[in-house]
């Protein structure tokens, strides 16, 4: 199977988006569960951002396997492995990122009654860990934009 190439310009446009709720996720300031429990407009604001993170990175992530190996995640943690797999990010990137990948499940589906702890606590790991992942995948575009350039 001949591999697609990366459409480097979508995945610039992803990353825009995320560095965009990675300021706003910043600029809220400390956040705690009875802040969360009373600011609905904060809490609406952080679950928000925080799945809109996540959804990103995995289309990036399907979008990035499927175009270096031929494959797809079968659900979103999943895709995180398969991102380090491609060589997009490092494996202890991707073993942090999967974990909240699944929060992002209970934030939009409220599969079960949302526990606002962890979500205060993912916060600040979201902005540390997906600060890195905007950095390692915009890297990645600039060596295969460079490798597509140079005829490779």
């Amino acid at each position: 199977m001949t591999p697609r190439a990366i459409d480097s310009d979508s995945i610039t446009a992803k990353l825009e988006l995320m560095d965009e709720a990675l300021r706003h996720l910043s600029s809220v300031g400390a956040v705690d569960a009875e802040r969360l429990r009373t600011d609905g407009i904060v809490r609406g604001a952080i679950e928000r951002y925080l799945a809109q993170l996540v959804d990103l990175a995995v289309a990036i992530n399907l979008h990035v396997s499927a175009s270096k190996l031929g494959r797809v995640a079968r659900d979103y943690r999943d895709t995180f492995r398969l991102a380090a797999e491609a060589g997009l990010i490092v494996n202890d990137l991707a073993d942090a990122l999967a974990p909240p990948a699944g929060l992002r499940n209970v934030l939009i589906q409220e599969y079960q009654r949302i526990d606002m702890g962890r979500v205060a606590e993912a916060v600040p790991l979201a902005l540390r860990y997906y600060r890195r992942y905007v950095e390692a995948v915009a890297a990645f575009v600039r060596e295969e934009t460079d490798r597509a350039s140079q005829g490779g």
